[in-house]
């Protein structure tokens, strides 16, 4: 029970990091368009919502919404790099 706690906190924290750690780089490297900085923007704010969506209710779920996090992040490196 307890150790199934600790990896499932512990893999929910490192998707937020790598979530975080990704929009961080997005802005850095492709923040220079418009486009792409919408692109950022929308996913961080959907990120959020989703976050918060999970947690309103009674069977909230942090690790389900860092993997949403995560692979929006990924479709938004997927997005800007393909923006000409």
């Amino acid at each position: 029970g307890q150790k199934w706690l600790v990896a499932i906190l512990v893999s929910a924290a490192s998707l937020f990091v790598f979530s975080i750690v990704g929009w961080g780089l997005l802005f850095h490297f492709f923040g220079g368009c418009g486009t792409n900085v919408a692109f950022i923007s929308v996913t961080i704010i959907l990120s959020v919502v989703v976050t918060a969506a999970q947690l309103s209710g009674t069977e909230g779920s942090l690790l389900s919404s860092s993997l949403i996090s995560a692979y929006a992040t990924m479709q938004c490196y997927n997005a800007v790099t393909r923006n000409p």
